[in-house]
């Protein structure tokens, strides 16, 4: 578990990095990745994570490309990249919350038989507690995951700093 909780506190110092990141004219970008998944992650011999491939972000009222259709992997994507909402950084914390579930619980989440299921999945199935599966796990440390897992972005975490932060508290508590 605690190699899982690393991997999101790195990430999240990536995705808090790209999402503050301005212009030359000083004004925010409003960069969002999109594309959160473990496949977007490496972590190196050193145990250094690096978030890779940018190549779909976009700006935050960006979600499709310009045929309409959805860009990135499935069972990662937020409700709201789902229903083709504008993103906001929110979008990529869902994502990696959806990450932290599978690193705590060793499973996918949201990984169904089709790709249509798959996207009913992140818009309409349950979200299960991890502790259903992992019954020691921690309850502040599934309490960040299932607050990153809101399918409100409303009532997920504003921004990466204060996942962080939330994790920081997590991993503080259950020590």
């Amino acid at each position: 578990m605690g190699a899982g909780v690393e991997i999101v506190n790195q990430a999240l110092a990536g995705l808090g990095y790209a999402h503050e990141l301005r212009g030359l004219d000083g004004a925010p970008l409003e960069l969002v990745h999109r594309d959160v998944s473990p496949g977007n992650l490496l972590v190196t011999d050193e145990g250094r994570v690096m978030l890779l491939d940018f190549g779909i972000a976009s700006v935050a009222d960006s979600t499709t490309t310009d045929s309409g259709s959805l860009r990135g992997k499935l069972a990662y994507m937020s409700p709201e990249q789902v229903h083709g909402q504008d993103l906001d950084c929110r979008s990529d914390l869902f994502a990696l919350g959806v990450l932290f579930f599978e690193l705590l619980v060793g499973r996918r989440l949201f990984k169904r038989a089709s790709d249509m299921d798959a996207l009913r999945a992140v818009t309409e199935a349950p979200i299960p507690d991890p502790r259903e599966e992992r019954p020691g796990l921690p309850a502040p440390h599934v309490e960040v995951v299932l607050r990153s897992l809101e399918r409100d972005r409303d009532r997920r975490f504003a921004n990466a700093a204060e996942m962080r932060s939330a994790l920081a508290t997590a991993v503080s508590a259950s020590d």
